[in-house]
């Protein structure tokens, strides 16, 4: 499962949508339970350079 909080509203993205980029970009992901998380800085670095 994927954890994150923030700009997926902000940048009008659903959940699947951010899950795609991420797999398409190769992000790290550091799990912790059940959750994975991903560098919010990459996240932002991505939907900033699609939003333009």
């Amino acid at each position: 499962m994927l954890h994150y909080e923030g700009d997926t509203a902000e940048y009008g993205i659903s959940e699947k949508a951010l899950y795609e980029l991420i797999q398409r970009n190769g992000i790290p992901k550091q799990y912790s339970g059940i959750y994975a998380y991903v560098p919010k800085s990459r996240i932002n670095e991505l939907l900033s350079m699609t939003s333009e």
